[in-house]
C-alpha cells in the first residue's frame, strides 16, 4: 500500500537531484526510473534470500523510506 508512496517520493528526489545537476526530462521518465529500480531490488532480494516477492518488497519498502529519512537529515 505504501509502494506507490515511496515510488513518488523515490522519484522526486531523483527528480530534484536531477535539476539541480542542470539534467533534462520530464517527470514521468525519472517515475519510470525509480520504479524499475525497485522492481530489480525486490526480485533481486527475493531470490538472493529465497523470500516471497511480498516479504522482499516489504523489505525494500522500509529500506527505501529509511534511506530517505537518512538523506533528508
Amino acid at each position: 500500500m505504501l509502494v506507490p508512496v515511496f515510488w513518488l517520493v523515490q522519484g522526486g528526489v531523483l527528480h530534484a537531484a536531477s535539476a539541480l545537476a542542470d539534467g533534462e526530462g520530464a517527470f514521468a521518465d525519472t517515475l519510470a526510473v525509480a520504479g524499475w529500480a525497485g522492481v530489480i531490488r525486490t526480485y533481486g532480494l527475493a531470490d538472493a534470500c529465497d523470500l516471497s516477492l511480498g516479504s522482499a518488497a516489504t523489505v525494500v519498502g522500509a529500506l527505501t523510506a529509511l534511506g530517505l529519512v537518512f538523506e533528508l537529515f
